[in-house]
């Protein structure tokens, strides 16, 4: 996994990425009525690029416990990837129908999971760093 990290400079990178992502997003919805489809996909696709970013960059001082705990938040991350989705469309349907709406959308996107799998592994190591 070593061979894999970015510098620790990358994470100012995605950061910084993240951020941009998040308001582009938030402000196209805010003032646009219908947002393009291409621009959409494209602010999706920086925000996973961003964490993904964050997530492979090294700490300042990357020794065996940061990579212990990185290795932990990544299996974390793919556990808890796969039970939402085996999970999250049974949700989404019995969601539906107590609102008693006819269309269900069962099908869930890449970006969906992907942004989902890395926002669980950011939020798990950063916890196992702090609490280690």
């Amino acid at each position: 996994m070593t061979r894999w990290q970015l510098p620790y400079s990358y994470k100012n990178i995605g950061l910084a990425l993240t951020a941009m992502a998040i308001l582009a997003l938030i402000g196209t919805k805010i003032f646009w009525d219908e947002r393009p489809e291409g621009l959409k996909l494209a602010l999706n696709i920086v925000l996973v690029l961003g964490m993904l970013i964050i997530s492979l960059a090294k700490e300042k001082v990357e020794d065996e416990l940061m990579q212990s705990l990185r290795t932990q938040s990544y299996r974390w991350a793919f556990v808890t990837g796969v039970v939402y989705a085996l999970v999250q469309p049974w949700i989404t349907v019995g969601v539906s129908s107590l609102l008693g709406s006819s269309e269900h959308a069962t099908e869930m996107g890449a970006f969906q999971l992907l942004f989902f799998m890395l926002f669980v592994q950011l939020l798990s190591f950063w916890n196992l760093k702090r609490t280690a």
